[in-house]
């Protein structure tokens, strides 16, 4: 499809009272003009990058989610048990069968390295294209880091880290599988890690689904939960190095457990995890929300010339007042998420019986 472009000079509309601030729009705006199959022209504008929120109908500042009292407490035993489940089991599951573990460990880790970078997408597609108050607390947290408080995830830690898994929002509201993020789509997508717009998914897959299926797929419990621990302690890591990344250096030591403090120290000195790659990644605001680096919070091999490919696709389908980079940066993750998920549990029990350790 040829696209031309010529420089116009409307007036721009109305803007509302309740949008994004951010000031530097311009009165010369760039029209396109697509060249259809049939040789008909279709004129577009062509994004002020500069204004691209103010844009967004309906838009208004959200504040960070943070709970208290009882539903602070639900959530942090929710939190407690995940946590314990993983620990225990990764390291029950390394002494009965190091070579089991160590494998399942790495499978796990370059899953959802994938899982991760795909939903980065959608979370950066959201952020030229939703308003703050239909973003999941997940999207939100990371829309109020990197745009308004760079230390939102450590000041908001169990709602910022939980979100990983499912919605705090919804789980204080009792709505976890009621809400209509989660009712509105196919059953199927419901089990898909990352597969909605909320992470209500999350508990499906994570929590539900995926050992079910363990236990019915492995040959022993210990390989069950071997594979189940060993998802669940990564997508852990995930939901941490982040917050790690932008707490302040003199704050780490008192902020961290002992264990998890060196872990993430460890992992900075091998090159997994690295605060000043991550720079990169914060170097884009909201007068240029598309121009964007550093998709993945640890190292991968690929994962970054990937999501740099998809997204460079989903710049063009920007349209001002749609959402069709979220659209088409969802259906990608919805493909990736499928294939990580059966990875997951396929991965796991092929291993295992590959190497005939179980």
């Amino acid at each position: 499809m040829a696209s031309v472009e010529r420089t116009e000079t409307p007036t721009l509309p109305n803007k509302s009272q309740k949008v994004c601030r951010h000031s530097g729009a311009t009165n010369q705006l760039k029209i396109a003009y697509d060249t259809n199959t049939d040789g008909t022209h279709r004129g577009h504008e062509v994004p002020d990058w500069q204004a691209v929120r103010q844009h967004i109908p309906g838009d208004y500042e959200v504040p960070m989610f943070l709970t208290s009292g009882k539903d602070r407490q639900r959530l942090l035993f929710v939190y407690s048990m995940l946590m314990s489940y993983a620990m225990f089991g990764v390291i029950y599951c390394w002494f009965r069968n190091p070579v089991l573990q160590t494998l399942n460990i790495i499978l796990a880790y370059f899953l959802d390295n994938m899982a991760f970078f795909l939903g980065h997408l959608v979370l950066h597609a959201s952020f030229i294209e939703l308003p703050e108050n239909e973003m999941s607390v997940l999207t939100h947290h990371s829309f109020i880091h990197h745009y308004r408080d760079i230390q939102c995830y450590h000041k908001t830690w169990l709602e910022s880290r939980m979100s990983y898994f499912l919605d705090p929002k919804d789980f204080v509201k009792g709505e976890l599988f009621s809400s209509p993020a989660c009712q509105n789509m196919p059953l199927w997508k419901r089990f898909m890690p990352m597969g909605g717009t909320k992470p209500d998914t999350h508990t499906l897959a994570y929590l539900i689904l995926m050992p079910v299926s363990a236990a019915l797929l492995s040959p022993t419990n210990m390989s069950m939960v071997s594979a189940t621990s060993s998802a669940v302690l990564m997508h852990s890591l995930q939901a941490t190095v982040h917050e790690w990344y932008h707490n302040p250096s003199s704050n780490k030591k008192q902020f961290y457990w002992a264990p998890v403090y060196y872990l993430f120290q460890l992992l900075e000195f091998v090159g997994i995890a690295s605060t000043k790659r991550h720079k990169d990644h914060h170097a884009h605001d909201l007068d240029n929300l598309h121009e964007v680096v550093e998709w993945t919070d640890m190292w991968s091999i690929g994962f970054e010339t990937i999501s740099t490919w998809i997204w460079n696709k989903a710049i063009p389908l920007y349209r001002k007042g749609e959402r069709n980079m979220f659209r088409y940066t969802q259906k990608v993750r919805t493909f990736g998420s499928s294939a990580m998920f059966y990875g997951t549990l396929w991965g796991f029990q092929w291993v295992m019986r590959a190497c005939a350790i179980v």
